[in-house]
C-alpha cells in the first residue's frame, strides 16, 4: 500500500508498565502493516519509558516522544502533530486490539473516500470476564451522515463517544486549526474532541464487530474516586449545546439526556462528599438550565437525584435526620445488628453508624473467601456462617451496597424468618 494510506497509532503513556507491553504487541502484529505507532510519555515515574524505548529501538515504524505530565490530550495532540499518516487511530495504553483491526477498518477507509471515520465496536474486560459491547452479531457495514452518527454517539448503543475504536482522516483535526484549539485535558477529552471532529466528516461508517478490547483498569482516573475536576464536564456539554439552534432536536434531546444521565451522578456524589462550592452551584445551573427541558423524559431515579440536587442545606440535612431517626427506629430491640457489604458504600454506612453509636456485631459478605478479614477492627462473617448460627436470632441488617448487589442479597434476606433489613446507603443521601 501506498504512503497516502499510512495509518498513524497513537498511544498517550502514563504509568502503564503493567499493560503497555500488551498493549504495543497488539500493534506490533496487525495483518495491516502500513502504520507508525507513536507513544507519547506523558511524564512517567514508572518503567513505561524503559519499555518504549526498547520498543522504538526494536521496530523502525515506532516512534517515541516525551513531555512532562500535561495530560493526555496533549499526548494525543503531539502525536497528530508528528504523524505522517493520512488515518490516525488512538489507543489507551492498557488496552489492546484485535490483530485483524485495523486491515478490517482501513479496508473500509480506503474503499469509500467519501468515508472520513469509521468506528468499531469493543469488549470490556474485567479481570477474566469479558463482555462484548454495542457488537451487532450479523457484522453488517452501517454507514451513516453526520448528525445522524452524532446522534448515535450520545445514545451510547451502538459505539461509544471515546477516541479508541475509531479511525480519522488525520485532515479532521486540522479544519478550523482545531489542532492547536483548546482540548479539555483530561476529563471530557473524548466528547468534546469527537464532537469537533464529528462536525467535520462526510460519512461515518461503523462495522459493529468487537475489535477493540478495553481493560477496566481501577487504578486509570477515569475508575478513581470523583472529583470537583469532573464539573468540566458540564462546560463541555454546556460548549457543545449552545452550536445546536434547536434545543428540540433529537441530536440536541440526546447529548441533553447524556448530561442528565452521566453529569447529575457526578453532582450527587459531590453532594454526598459535601463538595458544594461555587462551582458546583455553576455546574448546577448549567445542568437546570437543558434539564428542564426534558424534565419529563426523566426515569424515577434520575428524578429523584434531581429534586436532591436543587434543595437547601437545611432541608438536606433535615432528610438526613430523618434517615437516621427511622435507623434507630429499626434498630431498636434487634439482638444482632450487622451491616452488609465491605466496599466503599458499606464504609460509609459504618462511620453514620458509629457517629451515631448504634451497637454493631460486624460485616457480612455474601462469601469472605480472601475478602477482607476485618473491616476498621470489626468482625467479618461469611453470610452463610451467620445464617447457621443465628437464623432463631432477631437480626437487623443494614445493608451497604450498590443497586446491583441488593437485588442478590435481598432475596437471601427475604428468606429468612427472624430477620429484617434497611438500606443503610439511605443515610448519605445515596438511596433516593
Amino acid at each position: 500500500m501506498g504512503e497516502r494510506e499510512k495509518l498513524s497509532i497513537i498511544i498517550p503513556v502514563y504509568n502503564s508498565e503493567k499493560y503497555l507491553e500488551e498493549c504495543i504487541e497488539s500493534v506490533i502484529n496487525q495483518t495491516y502493516s502500513d502504520w507508525e505507532l507513536i507513544l507519547v510519555d506523558d511524564g512517567s515515574t514508572d518503567r513505561s519509558v524503559e519499555i518504549c524505548e526498547r520498543y522504538c529501538c526494536k521496530d523502525s515504524r515506532i516512534k517515541f516522544l516525551t513531555q512532562n505530565h500535561a495530560g493526555a490530550s496533549a499526548a494525543r495532540k503531539r502525536g497528530i502533530d508528528n504523524s505522517i499518516g493520512e488515518y490516525v487511530a488512538f489507543m489507551d495504553s492498557d488496552d489492546w486490539i484485535d490483530l485483524v483491526a485495523f486491515e478490517k477498518i482501513m479496508a473500509i477507509m480506503c474503499g469509500d473516500d467519501e468515508i472520513d471515520i469509521s468506528l468499531f465496536s469493543y469488549s470490556k474486560h474485567k479481570g477474566t470476564s469479558k463482555v462484548d459491547m454495542c457488537q451487532d452479531n450479523a457484522g453488517v457495514l452501517k454507514v451513516y451522515s453526520t448528525t445522524k452518527a452524532l446522534e448515535i454517539m450520545f445514545e451510547e448503543k451502538e459505539y461509544t463517544w471515546s477516541l479508541w475504536g475509531k479511525i480519522y482522516k488525520k485532515k479532521l483535526f486540522y479544519y478550523n486549526d482545531f489542532i492547536y484549539a483548546w482540548w479539555p485535558p483530561t476529563y471530557g477529552d473524548d466528547t468534546y474532541v469527537n464532537w469537533n471532529v464529528f462536525k467535520q466528516a462526510g460519512k461515518v461508517a461503523l462495522l459493529p464487530i468487537a475489535l477493540y478490547h478495553y481493560r477496566i483498569n481501577p487504578n486509570s482516573i477515569m475508575h478513581q474516586k470523583v472529583d470537583s475536576g469532573r464539573l468540566i464536564y458540564f462546560d463541555i456539554y454546556d460548549r457543545i449545546l449552545k452550536e445546536i439552534n434547536d434545543l428540540h432536536s433529537k441530536l440536541a434531546k440526546n447529548i441533553v439526556m447524556a448530561m442528565a444521565s452521566g453529569c447529575m451522578n457526578i453532582l450527587h456524589e459531590l453532594l454526598i462528599s459535601g463538595n458544594r462550592d461555587e462551582n458546583w452551584y455553576k455546574a448546577y445551573n448549567i445542568l437546570k438550565k437543558y434539564v428542564d427541558t426534558y424534565i419529563e423524559e426523566l426515569d424515577e431515579q434520575q428524578c429523584a437525584i434531581y429534586e436532591l440536587l436543587g434543595m437547601s442545606d437545611s432541608e438536606l440535612e433535615k432528610i438526613k435526620r430523618e434517615r437516621v431517626n427511622e435507623l434507630k427506629s429499626f434498630c431498636e430491640g434487634r439482638e444482632l445488628i450487622f451491616i452488609y457489604g465491605a466496599g466503599k458504600l458499606a464504609r460509609e454506612v459504618l462511620d453514620i453508624i458509629e457517629k451515631e453509636k448504634i451497637p454493631l456485631r460486624g460485616i457480612v459478605v455474601s462469601n469472605k473467601g480472601n475478602n477482607v478479614v476485618e473491616m476498621d477492627e470489626y468482625s467479618v462473617y461469611d453470610y452463610e456462617y451467620i445464617k447457621e448460627r443465628y437464623s432463631s436470632v432477631n437480626v437487623g441488617i443494614i445493608t451497604g451496597l450498590g443497586r446491583n448487589n441488593l437485588n442478590q442479597v435481598y432475596p437471601l434476606l427475604d428468606n429468612m424468618t427472624n430477620w429484617d433489613y434497611i438500606d443503610g446507603t439511605k443515610l448519605n443521601l445515596r438511596t433516593v
